[in-house]
């Protein structure tokens, strides 16, 4: 699998647009911009569920460990499936209270 650095996401994604954890879009490039300058209490970081349908190639940068490759959401039908995958990323001082 491709390293996921900041230099090498850039060279491949640098104008693909995921979300943020506030509802906002954004191409990667300028969300590593903001990420490099924010100085915030609470910095925003991308939260993006459909980022395998943005940049398909991500899904192949990784393998699903062992323990966790029964998918259980599988039984539900689509309409009700949540989300089971998702983009996090994000600077000093970003995350979820709830983690």
């Amino acid at each position: 699998p491709r390293a996921w650095t900041r230099d090498n996401l850039l060279a491949r994604f640098a104008d693909t647009v995921f979300d943020t954890h506030q509802g906002l879009a954004m191409p990667l490039r300028e969300y590593f911009r903001y990420a490099e300058l924010q100085r915030e209490e609470n910095a925003m970081y991308l939260f993006d569920a459909e980022f395998g349908s943005k940049a398909p190639e991500l899904l192949a940068d990784y393998e699903v460990p062992e323990y966790f490759r029964e998918d259980w959401f599988a039984l539900l039908p689509a309409e009700v499936r949540p989300s089971y995958r998702w983009l996090l990323l994000g600077p000093r001082r970003s995350g979820s209270p709830f983690h």
